[in-house]
């Protein structure tokens, strides 16, 4: 699907990630003794996860890849696109 409309591209950015990750459903309530006594990861790798991703990073990942992956859900070899 090609697009230049900022609408249908939300609406497929969203479409993507809910069937990526699901949707919302009932969970148990976090218990706050294992949160706060649990394992943490260290403040680089806080960091790290946390850092703004440029476009610069994206094409990098994406220019690295094996030509025969498919980074969409939609399974198109990189190559194709």
């Amino acid at each position: 699907m090609l697009t230049s409309s900022a609408e249908e591209v939300g609406r497929e950015f969203v479409s993507y990630y809910k069937e990526l990750l699901g949707t919302s459903k009932l969970t148990i309530p976090l218990r706050a003794e294992v949160v706060q006594n649990g394992t943490c990861i260290n403040v680089d790798s806080h960091d790290f996860l946390l850092a703004l991703v440029s476009t610069d990073d994206i094409k990098q990942v994406l220019f690295s890849m094996d030509d025969n992956k498919a980074p969409g859900r939609m399974d198109i070899p990189l190559c194709l696109l």
